[in-house]
């Protein structure tokens, strides 16, 4: 009951190091500007949320009628500024996201210092020095799902100027990412709960096909 959301978002929380923000995502109207935040685009979401998690917890007679809900930027983006509050990780602030066809892109302020004191784990001494001070992150990755199952696969992470693939983002995620959030699903297939068949991400938007 606490992944959905992440699907979103995860790339954003794997760049910067805080994959294990799992929730659920809920519906919504088509976004706004993607950088319109309100407290009533919070309140919708958890709203939304609500009823999927109702929807999952019902009777199997109250789901003879599939749920389809939506989820807009403007939603999602409220929600992580007005509700996510504690659960975000020391040291990441400013979180934002854009929600294109089968794709999406997270926007952060991190303060590695903060982030790496947090947490005991060792970091790999080629990432050490890229991994300091307080920088801005971006993350871009692909997701597709289908039959209850869905899959990230992350493309690409920009820390302030510089660019990772390939190899070097393979470490990142490898020596930076796992180790401390081991749950972390990228490029291997995971369930989606609650009865959820897939998820579809459109322009500025999110589609749950819930069973």
């Amino acid at each position: 009951m606490k992944r959905i959301v992440a699907t979103i978002v995860i790339v954003a929380i794997v760049a910067i190091g805080a994959a294990a923000l799992w929730r659920f995502t809920r519906s919504a109207n088509p976004a706004t500007a993607s950088g319109a935040v309100s407290e009533a685009a919070a309140g919708r979401m958890q709203q939304k949320l609500d009823a999927i998690v109702a929807h999952a917890a019902g009777p199997p007679k109250a789901k003879a009628q599939p749920l389809t809900t939506t989820l807009s930027e403007e939603e999602l983006n409220s929600y992580f500024q007005y509700r996510m509050g504690v659960k975000i990780p020391r040291g990441v602030s400013q979180i934002r996201f854009q929600l294109h066809a089968g794709r999406v892109t997270g926007d952060a302020m991190v303060d590695f210092d903060e982030v790496k004191a947090s947490s005991n784990r060792p970091i790999h001494p080629l990432l050490d020095a890229l991994l300091a001070g307080k920088r801005p992150v971006s993350g871009t990755g692909s997701f597709t799902s289908s039959n209850g199952s869905g899959v990230l696969h992350l493309e690409q992470v920009a820390i302030g100027n510089l660019s990772l693939s390939g190899a070097l983002l393979d470490l990142l995620v490898r020596r930076f990412v796992l180790p401390r959030y081991p749950k972390a699903a990228i490029d291997r297939p995971f369930q989606l709960p609650a009865g959820i068949d897939r998820l579809v991400i459109e322009e500025g938007r999110a589609i749950i096909y819930q069973k």
